[in-house]
């Protein structure tokens, strides 16, 4: 079970709370899904093109690096 939560999403973000020991796990689901979504390699095949997609990831923290 992980204990990631999902704060906020909006039109062209997400907003999540991760704790230490998942971050690698959850930037691989993220980075997989925002840049091959499930139906986009059928959309890409019908329209003849590619649709590259890119993201950013910002990091956030509630306290200052060894301030914990």
């Amino acid at each position: 079970r992980w204990n990631t939560k999902q704060v906020s999403n909006t039109y062209d973000s997400l907003l999540m709370d991760i704790p230490a020991g998942e971050e690698t796990l959850i930037d691989t689901i993220c980075h997989e899904t925002l840049k091959h979504p499930p139906l986009m390699s059928l959309l890409e095949e019908q329209t003849g093109r590619t649709i590259p997609l890119e993201y950013n990831k910002k990091i956030y923290t509630r306290y200052p690096a060894g301030k914990e």
